[in-house]
């Protein structure tokens, strides 16, 4: 019998091929050494007059990953279409390529399918409601037709301090949750419906310093290229949570390009209370979380990467970007820190939301 597939109310998804997916603003893997030896086999119908390598291997994850160029996948042409895709169609890909932005999360009522909005084709635009079948497409391997599961969900999830709850009784807080976040009009604020006083309010750590851990941040990338998508994105974030108002030069936008595609496709402005909303009610059904920290944790991940996206896209829309572009973009820089060591000091030090 094929799982059962839960989609969150009002997730979309189309992909419009704005190409960001493809830089190093994300990891290009990992491969598994089947997909490695095919890609390998396809290159040279995918790339005839390509003598570079199409697969390296990573030391910071110990796995192999698609070799760039220029900070991009090296099968991306120059209007941002995938060769590789060309020649074996999209059921072939590899996994990292066929599934992203989409992923799954196993819980005690099915498969919970979750989108990324590291991906502005996620993000912002109006995108085709996500049903079942596309889903299953995406996730589902072309050859044995199971799924992976990214996350998996026990019975009992760490509610607050050191103590749990029921699965059900979870969702049962987490629907009401969900439609605040990204329900229909009117819309609540955000501010109100996380606890915060103001949209750019950190919440607290019990140790360590915004300032404190915004240097450790900058330390950990300094000797990194400037140019590197993940890296600037690390830069930005850790800029905008420094307790200082000095003014500073931005860092390199290495993906701005993608952004363009974003904003041509995107022609009317959005409403950034429904792209932050729904942000935040797709890392909440995500679950990510839950396998290191209590829900109560999470609201405060959630306050914090929310007051950091609001700091960016302030920033990025003082430069003359449109606000809701720059909330897409300031969202993807956010998601892809947070998916990151640095975030992980964060994570350690955020005490529990109210």
């Amino acid at each position: 019998m094929s799982p059962r597939l839960l989609i969150r109310p009002n997730a979309r998804y189309e992909c419009h091929g704005d190409g960001t997916c493809c830089t190093t603003i994300h990891l290009l893997g990992p491969l598994t050494k089947g997909e490695a030896k095919f890609v390998r086999e396809k290159a040279p119908i995918a790339l005839p007059r390509s003598k570079q390598k199409t697969v390296v291997y990573h030391d910071g994850i110990e796995d192999l990953i698609f070799a760039t160029r220029k900070h991009r996948c090296v099968f991306l042409d120059d209007d941002a279409r995938c060769r590789l895709h060309a020649v074996v169609g999209e059921a072939q890909k590899p996994a990292v390529c066929r599934r992203f932005p989409v992923g799954a999360a196993k819980t005690p009522h099915g498969i919970r399918v979750t989108l990324s909005h590291r991906c502005p084709c996620v993000s912002i635009g109006e995108g085709a409601p996500l049903d079942e079948q596309r889903a299953m497409a995406i996730l589902a391997s072309p050859k044995t037709e199971r799924i992976a599961h990214d996350v998996k969900v026990g019975r009992r999830v760490m509610w607050r301090g050191h103590k749990d709850i029921r699965f059900d009784d979870y969702v049962a807080w987490e629907t009401v949750l969900l439609e605040q976040l990204d329900g229909p009009d009117p819309q609540p604020r955000l501010c109100d419906v996380l606890g915060m006083d103001h949209s750019q309010q950190l919440p607290p750590l019990r140790k360590k310093t915004w300032q404190a851990m915004a240097e450790r941040m900058l330390a950990w990338v300094e000797d990194e290229d400037e140019d590197d998508g993940f890296f600037c994105a690390v830069r930005w974030a850790a800029l905008e949570l420094r307790d200082t108002r000095h003014p500073w030069t931005a860092p390199l936008r290495p993906w701005a390009w993608t952004l363009s595609r974003t904003a041509e496709r995107v022609q009317e402005p959005c409403s950034t209370r429904r792209i932050f909303g729904s942000w935040l009610a797709d890392y909440l059904w995500a679950m990510s979380w839950s396998a290191e920290a209590t829900v109560y944790q999470a609201k405060a991940d959630m306050v914090a990467r929310y007051a950091l996206a609001q700091r960016i896209t302030e920033r990025l829309h003082k430069t003359g970007t449109r606000v809701d572009l720059a909330a897409a973009e300031a969202i993807m820089i956010v998601d892809t820190v947070g998916a990151s060591d640095p975030w992980e000091w964060v994570l350690k030090q955020l005490v529990e939301a109210p």
